[in-house]
């Protein structure tokens, strides 16, 4: 796999699971700092620090005013591509504020048109965007997967390995036929032809996520 960047926002630490290589980047965004037991594991700490109290000594932080265009973890994104990063994993980005998970969402699908990687990982919940591409999940049976148009509509969408499957059908963001599907004891590999989709499914123990698998997926 490709350099891996993390970014960790605020978030409950218990989801927390890093197991960081040499030629991966890690991000703390605000308050995601004081989730890093390990400070020596982090390469960047960057935000407007409205979730910080006293701003820690470190070696290298990058502070912005906040007023500003950019959340913090779409801050911290775009100094990883600059990297020459293109897979990402965000711990903090799902939960607290709806308005922040779905601007996250909305950096999901960012990366996906851009032909990157991402997930959202939030307590036993995971959260990716395909966009004119396919993916195969693991999931654990029984496990709910939802799929849902992130634009106007999703052509020729096909789901398989789930207990309703479907080949060449159309979503659209204005009716939720994708929602509350569920794993049979396969994977599951769904498809879009023509469209961006955001696909979301849960866990039974978010620590024990293979991240390494997770990216092989595609």
């Amino acid at each position: 796999m490709e350099n891996l960047c993390y970014i960790v926002g605020a978030c409950s630490n218990n989801i927390i699971n890093i197991n960081k290589r040499a030629h991966d980047m890690l991000i703390a965004a605000d308050g995601g700092y004081n989730l890093i037991e390990n400070k020596n594991l982090i390469d960047i700490l960057l935000g407007d620090f409205d979730s910080i109290d006293k701003l820690p000594e470190f070696k290298n932080i990058k502070r912005f005013p906040i007023e500003k265009d950019d959340t913090d973890l779409f801050l911290a994104y775009k100094i990883a591509k600059e990297k020459k990063h293109k897979n990402f994993v965000i711990y903090g980005g799902i939960g607290g504020r709806l308005d922040h998970t779905i601007a996250n969402v909305q950096l999901l699908t960012h990366m996906a048109k851009n032909g990157e990687h991402g997930f959202l990982i939030g307590e036993n919940c995971i959260i990716t965007v395909i966009s004119n591409s396919e993916i195969t999940v693991k999931g654990e049976k029984g496990k709910t997967l939802s799929v849902f148009s992130v634009g106007d509509s999703c052509e020729k969408v096909t789901i398989s390995g789930l207990k309703y499957n479907a080949e060449n059908i159309s979503l659209n963001n204005a009716f939720p036929l994708g929602v509350s599907n569920s794993f049979l004891d396969c994977d599951a590999k769904i498809s879009v032809h023509n469209g961006t989709l955001m696909i979301i499914w849960y866990v039974t123990d978010d620590r024990n996520i293979d991240i390494d698998e997770l990216f092989n997926c595609f």
